[in-house]
């Protein structure tokens, strides 16, 4: 049971994450906007779009495996949560491929789509191959927030979201210093995706007992999915 002071503090910190890029947002929205111009800004925030839509589809893993780690934790069955992260995570990179060789297929297709006068075909199908090589990243980040959220760990979590949610808005304006490429500005932006993947690795190896130990339970894969697909 949790108490009214540990939920009020988890509301917090998520709020503070969420809440305080959106200051960075409506200061360095403007300035991003005028120097990539509008077409280059729209052909950036269309791509990411498509990008958003693959990373949903996780199969409810990352959902699935909050519940089961909450549960073990619960039993006092520490030991045996490595197991259920370690197949989590194969799962998702699994899925992170599959989703990102579709996107790397369907580049030609997304290119000639978007391109316009100001972005050619070229550039939008370099940002989608970069992105898409990005999503297994992106989904096996989302397992290991699982893994923290389950520990009650949400200022750490808040931190987590208060740093890359800044970051994509400050980044752009050191990017653009030296240059306003596309792909400079998509190479930072996926950059910040893979520091926020070291620092949850990082922590849930403190949080888990032998996560060091490589791993894989068919039966939790199936488990993992089942359920994950009853609640995606």
């Amino acid at each position: 049971m949790f108490s009214k002071k540990l939920i009020t503090k988890n509301i917090g910190w998520n709020l503070l994450g969420t809440g305080l890029p959106i200051l960075f947002a409506i200061y360095a929205m403007p300035i991003i906007i005028a120097k990539l111009g509008q077409e280059q800004f729209g052909v950036l925030t269309l791509v990411w779009v498509i990008v958003g839509y693959f990373t949903l589809f996780d199969f409810g893993i990352a959902r699935a495996l909050i519940k089961e780690v909450s549960r073990l934790l619960a039993k006092h069955q520490e030991n045996e949560i490595s197991n259920i992260v370690w197949t989590s995570l194969t799962l998702m990179v699994i899925v992170g491929l599959f989703f990102g060789g579709v996107l790397a297929l369907l580049s030609p297709i997304i290119s000639s789509v978007l391109q316009t006068e100001e972005v050619s075909g070229e550039v939008v199908s370099n940002i989608v191959m970069m992105t898409a090589a990005s999503i297994p990243i992106v989904l096996i980040s989302s397992a290991l927030r699982g893994v923290v959220e389950a520990h009650q760990r949400f200022l750490f979590i808040g931190l987590m979201k208060l740093i890359m949610g800044c970051f994509v808005f400050i980044a752009p304006l050191v990017v653009f210093k030296f240059t306003t490429s596309l792909n400079a500005l998509v190479l930072t932006l996926i950059f910040g995706r893979v520091v926020v993947f070291v620092f949850y690795s990082g922590y849930c190896l403190k949080l888990v007992v032998g996560l060091t130990r490589v791993t894989f339970c068919s039966k939790s894969a199936k488990y993992l999915l089942s359920f994950g697909g009853w609640i995606m």
